[in-house]
């Protein structure tokens, strides 16, 4: 047991030296200071469907049926399919003609697709680890 604990503690005296020594780009393979960070374009989502959005409205006002949840949670998982496809526009190409305040004018795209407070949240999670630089003014 004794022999075990000596094991482990010399890899991790080894380990530690050799972070100090050789700082966090020794274990990054990304090239960069962010290991996330994409070349990859990043497509704007589909927009909702009209009868997504109209689930959605009327679970807010009253509680599904078993045969509206079940149509409903159909409708959900193939619209999630979808989310992350990479097609249509591109962030950029829905961008280009805004060099400032581009933040807002991308939170604008979203609403007008049916995008919850949620799901644009989740999706300014994706794009501010991925392309940390797409929202950046350019003016």
């Amino acid at each position: 047991m004794a022999q075990v604990g000596l094991r482990i503690a010399i890899w991790v005296l080894v380990l530690g030296i050799a972070y100090f020594a050789f700082g966090p780009k020794l274990f990054d393979s990304s090239g960069d200071g962010n290991p996330f960070t994409s070349d990859k374009a990043l497509y704007l989502p589909p927009e909702k469907p009209q009868a997504l959005r109209d689930f959605e409205r009327l679970a807010g006002q009253r509680d599904l049926s078993d045969s509206e949840q079940a149509d409903y949670l159909a409708a959900m998982q193939a619209y999630q399919g979808i989310f992350w496809r990479a097609e249509g526009t591109t962030i950029e190409q829905a961008l280009a003609g805004f060099p400032n305040q581009r933040r807002e004018r991308l939170i604008d795209i979203l609403r007008a697709r049916g995008l919850s407070p949620s799901e644009i949240n989740v999706f300014f999670m994706v794009l501010n680890r991925d392309h940390p630089d797409l929202l950046d003014d350019r003016g």
